[in-house]
């Protein structure tokens, strides 16, 4: 995503500075997305889109087409934004191997949203299913890692089971239009 970010806002002679205007925020902010350190959140990364006249399917790597479409893009942004927002919460703590894998995920998850969206039926839905479920599982792990690792050090993990059922919805109803959009 970071890639794309600074490709399209160079394309459009666009400065961070720019962008941190129009989208009432830090400059660091967009310096930090184009690095690949944090996402947008939902309504940012929608604002982002229409300032830079993209879709949020290009930006999150999902489609190879630039193309802005208002509704799908506030579409996709509604359900993978909170996907992301949930993981990149409940990793704050976890340590590099959590992380590490939990971006592998998302890498994945990313790659089987670009083949349907290509309209070709090479990734099953039983393997994205499979994908979706073992996420979860994986985050739970890493969210209960780092509780305990919190525990011993005095601090506690807030909303961990908040954040794992936000993260069990937003990868069930990314399933449920994944599996609309085979019919």
């Amino acid at each position: 995503m970071e890639n794309r970010i600074r490709q399209v806002r160079k394309a459009k002679k666009l400065t961070q500075q720019d962008i941190a205007r129009k989208l009432n925020i830090n400059q660091t902010a967009i310096s930090q997305w184009e690095r690949g350190s944090t996402v947008p959140k939902n309504e940012k990364l929608i604002q982002l889109c229409e300032i830079l006249e993209t879709s949020s399917d290009y930006l999150l790597g999902i489609s190879d087409d630039p193309a802005f479409r208002d509704a799908e893009s506030k579409a996709v942004v509604n359900t993978i934004g909170p996907v992301m927002e949930s993981i990149e919460a409940a990793c704050v703590n976890a340590n590099a191997e959590c992380q590490d894998m939990t971006l592998e995920i998302l890498n994945e998850l990313l790659h089987l949203l670009h083949i349907r969206n290509l309209r070709q039926k090479t990734a099953s839905l039983h393997y994205l299913s499979s994908t979706l479920s073992s996420s979860t599982q994986f985050i739970d792990t890493c969210i209960a890692s780092s509780l305990a690792k919190d525990l011993e050090t005095g601090r506690i993990l807030k909303n961990k089971d908040l954040t794992l059922s936000h993260l069990e919805l937003s990868l069930n109803s990314l399933s449920e239009i994944l599996i609309k959009s085979e019919d």
